[in-house]
C-alpha cells in the first residue's frame, strides 16, 4: 500500500504544477474535503480507481471526500506533469461542474491537441501563479480565474452564455476596486441592463455587485494596512473612499475592528 499522500489547503483555491516520477505515486484514500481538478501537459498518468489512463490533454474532476489514488504509469513512461487545483464549491463556478462523461464517481474530458488546449493550460498558470500570492484578495482572484479554466474545459460551451458578461464585470471590479464604479456603468461595459446584471450577478458571486465592490475594497484596506505605513486617510483615498470617517465606518462594519486597531494587531500577531 502507498505511503499517505500529505496535503495543506491554504485559502480558497490552492493550485500548482505537479512533476511525478516513475514510482511516484499520490494517494489519499479518504480523498479531500475540496474539489480536485487535474490537466494533463506531458508524460502519462494513471488513476488507479478508476482505472484510467491519461495523456496530454487529458482532464479529470474529482469529487470532494472520494479515494485519490494516481502516479506515472511506469510502464508507459518515465514522468507524468500536470496542472491540479483544489477548491469548494463556489456560486462562482458551480455551472462549470457538471462534466457529461464519467467514470464512476469521477468526471473525465479530453482536450484536443489545439488552441482551446493552449488557452487552457495559458490559463491554469496563470491561475498557479495567482495561487502562489500573498494578498488579501488572492482568494477572489483564484476564483475568478479558475472559472476561466473551467471555462475552457467545459465541454459544451467555452463560458455558459450568462457566465461571460459576470466573469468581464468581476474583471473589471478586480482591475480597479478603488474605482467609483455604478451598476449602470458595469452593466454598459458588458452588454446588459442594470437589472440583469444585479440579477444574475448575485445569484452567481452570492453577493450583490455594491456588495462585492466593497468587499474587494475591504481586502485591498487590510492588504496596505498590513504592508504600509500610510496614514488611514491615504489608504481611504487608495481604496476609494473619499471621506476617511465613511471609510472607518464601513471597515469597521466589515472586520469588526478599526483600521488602526486592526493595524496594531497585526503588527503584535507578528510580533514586530
Amino acid at each position: 500500500m502507498p505511503e499517505l499522500t500529505p496535503y495543506e489547503h491554504r485559502g480558497t483555491c490552492n493550485a500548482g504544477l505537479s512533476h511525478i516520477g516513475a514510482r511516484d505515486v499520490v494517494y489519499r484514500p479518504a480523498g479531500l474535503a475540496y474539489w480536485t481538478l487535474n490537466l494533463s501537459v506531458s508524460g502519462i498518468g494513471y488513476f488507479r480507481e478508476i482505472d484510467h489512463i491519461v495523456t496530454p490533454g487529458d482532464c479529470v474532476l474529482i469529487p470532494p471526500h472520494h479515494h485519490h489514488e494516481y502516479g506515472t504509469l511506469s510502464t508507459q513512461a518515465d514522468h507524468w506533469d500536470h496542472y491540479w487545483a483544489t477548491f469548494p464549491a463556489h456560486p462562482l463556478i458551480t455551472d462549470l461542474l457538471n462534466w457529461t462523461q464519467h467514470k464512476g464517481a469521477h468526471a473525465v474530458l479530453t482536450l484536443a491537441a489545439g488552441p482551446i488546449r493552449e488557452h487552457c493550460i495559458a490559463a491554469f498558470a496563470t491561475l498557479v501563479d495567482r495561487a502562489d500570492e500573498a494578498w488579501p484578495m488572492r482568494d477572489e482572484l483564484c476564483m475568478s480565474q479558475l472559472r476561466v479554466v473551467l471555462s475552457w474545459m467545459n465541454p459544451t460551451d467555452a463560458a455558459a452564455p450568462s457566465s461571460r458578461p459576470i466573469q468581464r464585470a468581476l474583471d473589471e471590479i478586480h482591475a480597479a476596486p478603488e474605482r467609483d464604479w455604478s451598476v449602470d456603468e458595469l452593466a454598459q461595459r458588458v452588454g446588459w441592463s442594470n437589472s440583469r446584471l444585479s440579477h444574475v450577478f448575485t445569484q452567481e458571486v452570492g453577493v450583490s455587485p455594491r456588495r462585492y465592490i466593497e468587499r474587494c475594497r475591504m481586502h485591498l484596506a487590510q492588504g496596505l494596512l498590513q504592508s504600509s505605513e500610510s496614514s488611514i486617510a491615504a489608504i481611504a483615498q487608495r481604496v476609494g473612499y473619499e471621506d476617511p470617517n465613511y471609510f472607518c465606518r464601513r471597515f469597521r462594519m466589515y472586520a469588526n475592528n478599526s483600521p488602526t486597531k486592526y493595524r496594531q494587531g497585526m503588527i503584535n500577531r507578528l510580533g514586530t
